[in-house]
């Protein structure tokens, strides 16, 4: 996954460049259709246990999470690290952009510095 984020991060600045800001939206809204087709056409859905009533698979799940407290952790731990990450992405560009007033007169390059913390965190979760 942190190559793939990697790759984008290059090929939004790459965009970004070539095309404006909003030239990364537009690719992702072309990417989103596309991946809407993908999966209308190849993916069959799963109804699962059809002789088992809908209560009756809530209650067994939440017996499952009762009963093995790692998997609640685990969902807590990965929605702690979401909401920490979310928060940072909002806020870094606006922090960048009142720092860049008072250096560069440049556009920053933001998607050069998402590939590096892409790199970066690659490295860090090794």
């Amino acid at each position: 996954q942190s190559i793939i984020a990697i790759a984008v991060g290059f090929v939004c600045q790459f965009s970004a460049d070539l095309f404006g800001y909003v030239a990364p939206f537009d690719i992702a809204a072309g990417i989103y259709v596309i991946m809407i087709v993908f999966i209308l056409i190849q993916w069959t859905e799963n109804y699962g246990d059809k002789e088992a009533s809908s209560t009756t698979s809530f209650i067994t799940a939440f017996q499952i999470l009762r009963n093995d407290s790692r998997i609640v952790l685990v969902g807590l731990i990965t929605a702690f690290f979401e909401v920490t990450i979310y928060i940072y992405a909002i806020e870094w560009t606006p922090a960048l952009e009142d720092a860049r007033k008072w250096t560069i007169h440049e556009p920053l390059p933001l998607g050069i510095m998402f590939a590096t913390f892409m790199v970066t965190l690659n490295f860090i979760s090794q």
